[in-house]
């Protein structure tokens, strides 16, 4: 039996249901000029700016300061790093000033700067032995430590700050070598420039701040005060002979200690089956000078300690005159009793 323009109530039923999944599927399907999902252009993008690099992750790239620390030797002054083999002395002594990227001295200054030597624990061969090595590090600023009206040699007008010497010197100690730098002093007047450590500039402090100056200087090198404090003592057979002798035993046995200990970390941390390194190099152990320059060093001290020393033999000699005078005035008088004069017989 046909039905003609009318349906079954179970066709109208599927005409329905097909025609709401239509309007249905109509709204959920995406159109090519809509999208469900939000577009570049609906989001708030950051701008990016062309001097600044974008790393993987989408964050700003770390520059060039921020991906490593400062190399101590590139905070060195220029003139300092041809005789200053010490790296740790720029991480100590100085910083970068933020504003203008120099390297600037650390405040509050002081005289003596230690290094901070070797780790007490290595987790793998270090590369250098450089610090097994570190020697001392002594800088003078009377100036700008104790803020000294100083005088120019020349003309006498006041110095001023005239930044820090260019030459640094090495000094002879008992165990070693330590280096020592000054500033620079500079008289406007003039224009003279004369270095910190320069006798005009010694002679002109106070004893106590005088006393803190350690070393006594030469053309090239420099000795500490201790060491020639070894030719003073009073023992038999004590020369710059023995002095020398003394220091290069000391010295050997210092440099073979820090040696020792780098080739035992090296020891330690190398790999089982692994082939030993050949190519291990360790610092050059520094010559004594000769017994000349030893001499020569223990005259120039004893040349800065002159009116002491004549002091000392104007007082002594005082004492012998003013003994001398009494026992001939009391020998002239008849009142001596001493056992050296006996009085002449026939006086009784």
């Amino acid at each position: 039996m046909c039905w003609s323009g009318t349906l079954s109530p179970r066709q109208h039923r599927s005409q329905d249901m097909s025609s709401h999944g239509r309007a249905s599927a109509t709204l959920i399907r995406p159109t090519p000029h809509c999208s469900l999902l939000p577009t570049r252009s609906t989001l708030t993008a950051r701008p990016r700016t062309p001097h600044q690099p974008r790393s993987r992750w989408g964050g700003p790239a770390p520059g060039p300061m921020a991906t490593r620390p400062a190399i101590g030797k590139e905070l060195l002054p220029l003139s300092w790093r041809k005789t200053l083999p010490e790296e740790w002395v720029g991480r100590a002594l100085f910083r970068r000033d933020p504003s203008s990227g120099k390297a600037v001295l650390t405040t509050p200054p002081r005289l003596w700067w230690y290094p901070p030597g070797a780790r007490l624990l290595y987790t793998q061969p270090p590369a250098t032995a450089h610090a097994f090595f570190q020697r001392p590090f002594f800088l003078w600023l009377p100036y700008r430590m104790w803020a000294y009206h100083l005088k120019c040699p020349a003309d006498g007008g006041k110095l001023m700050g005239a930044g820090l010497y260019k030459t640094v010197r090495r000094v002879l100690d008992r165990s070693g070598w330590y280096y020592m730098a000054t500033e620079n002093l500079q008289c406007p007047s003039c224009g003279k420039k004369v270095a910190g450590w320069s006798q005009d500039i010694l002679e002109q402090l106070d004893v106590a701040h005088r006393e803190e100056f350690p070393a006594v200087l030469t053309y090239k090198l420099s000795c500490d005060r201790a060491v020639i404090a070894m030719l003073k003592e009073r023992t038999l057979g004590n020369g710059v002979s023995r002095l020398r002798a003394s220091l290069v035993e000391q010295h050997s046995r210092d440099w073979m200690q820090h040696s020792i200990s780098y080739l035992s970390v090296l020891r330690k941390l190398r790999r089982p089956g692994a082939a030993q390194k050949d190519d291990v190099s360790l610092r050059t152990l520094l010559k004594v000078p000769g017994l000349t320059w030893i001499g020569r060093v223990y005259v120039l001290e004893a040349v800065t300690r002159l009116d002491e020393t004549k002091a000392r033999l104007t007082s002594i000699f005082g004492d012998i005159l003013m003994s001398d005078s009494t026992k001939t005035l009391a020998t002239s008088t008849g009142r001596c009793s001493c056992p050296s004069s006996p009085r002449p017989r026939g006086t009784d």
